[in-house]
């Protein structure tokens, strides 16, 4: 007689917890709880589905969470969103890959399996790229559907911008995602459907039929705040509230703000801090000290209604800019786009 199936429980549905609840339950073998802070992504009806409702537009309607954060000599609040699908259900919605030297210098000092031939596998695996069918660095049959703004689709400031961009000498760039054709500037793609919806991690992974699974439990508005310790291993978590959940192994995909948060609370991290704040020890590693952001100013352009224009903007329409810096290549926004009235 089979065994009881492996229970494991998946902290944060979002960009990564959805995917890897449908690939973890697509083995009878396995049983998962994904447990989510923020609500089921349906709860919003087809509103989510809006490209022009980016994370700005949705401020004091969406779900984002500030989490306290130390920058320098100063404190900071790190937005994070609190909803199924995460930060996908709310961005810009653009599908960049990062560049291939820097996937190389982490295989390089020893992250077997992060190379840039090793990622280009699973960038292909994910998507089907509208604009590139048959294309050997894209996708043809992956969840996430992308193509990028067409040029009657860019706003007027985004168009002048890689216009302008390009009238300096920058070589246009069909297809952002291709380091042959780096540097220069040109449209980012997108991750929306073929009717112009926007299309998150959870819409393309977590699918009616995946929802179906047996194996499959999603718990929403619950909140874990702690991981359980037993013996020197984690067990489980606690939520908000005081319950507890148990599991043969726990998966913390809760994003790049709140996952560091709930590994120090458990005791993994570095030994001198969590001695400083008075937590016990499980694991001396340095979660958190190499943890590096995308600060950056930004520029918000407001266009003026046209003549005759009414009801709401449309999607904002960007284009990007690359450029080499320091010997390598470096990604500058272009944010000329995001009418906004």
């Amino acid at each position: 007689m089979a065994g009881s199936p492996k229970h494991i429980i998946v902290v944060g549905g979002g960009t990564a917890g959805s995917v890897l609840a449908a690939r973890l339950t697509a083995s009878s073998e396995l049983d998962v709880t994904v447990i989510e802070a923020g609500a089921d992504d349906s709860t919003y009806g087809d509103a989510i589905l809006d490209p022009a409702l980016a994370a700005g537009s949705w401020s004091g309607v969406a779900p984002m969470h500030a989490v306290p954060m130390t920058y320098g000599d100063g404190a900071i609040a790190g937005l994070q969103a609190r909803i199924l699908g995460g930060t996908s259900a709310l961005n810009g919605m653009a599908t960049l890959r990062g560049l291939p030297d820097d996937y190389d210098e982490w295989a390089a000092r020893g992250l077997d399996g992060w190379g840039w031939n090793d990622v280009l596998d699973t960038f292909i695996a994910a998507e089907t790229d509208r604009d590139f069918p048959g294309s050997p660095i894209h996708g043809d049959a992956g969840p996430l559907p992308v193509r990028r703004w067409r040029d009657d689709e860019l706003a007027p400031a985004a168009r002048s911008f890689r216009d302008a961009v390009i009238a300096l000498g920058d070589a246009t760039v069909t297809d952002i995602n291709d380091p042959a054709q780096l540097p220069g500037v040109g449209v980012f793609p997108v991750t929306i459907d073929e009717h112009d919806r926007r299309v998150s991690t959870s819409l393309a992974y977590l699918t009616a039929e995946v929802r179906a699974r047996p194996n499959l439990t999603i718990r929403t508005r619950s909140r874990v705040e702690d991981l359980l310790v037993d013996d020197g291993r984690i067990v489980g978590v606690r939520l908000a509230g005081g319950a507890e959940v148990t599991a043969d192994e726990v998966v913390v995909t809760a994003g790049a703000l709140w996952t560091p948060w709930l590994l120090l609370r458990a005791g993994i991290g570095p030994a001198e801090h969590l001695a400083d704040q008075g937590i016990s020890l499980l694991a001396d590693l340095p979660v958190g000290s190499t943890m590096a952001g995308s600060s950056r100013a930004r520029a918000v352009l407001h266009a003026p209604r046209a003549a005759g224009e009414r009801g709401r903007p449309g999607p904002g329409r960007a284009v990007w800019g690359v450029e080499r810096r320091r010997g390598g290549l470096s990604r500058l926004p272009g944010h000329a786009a995001g009418r906004r009235w």
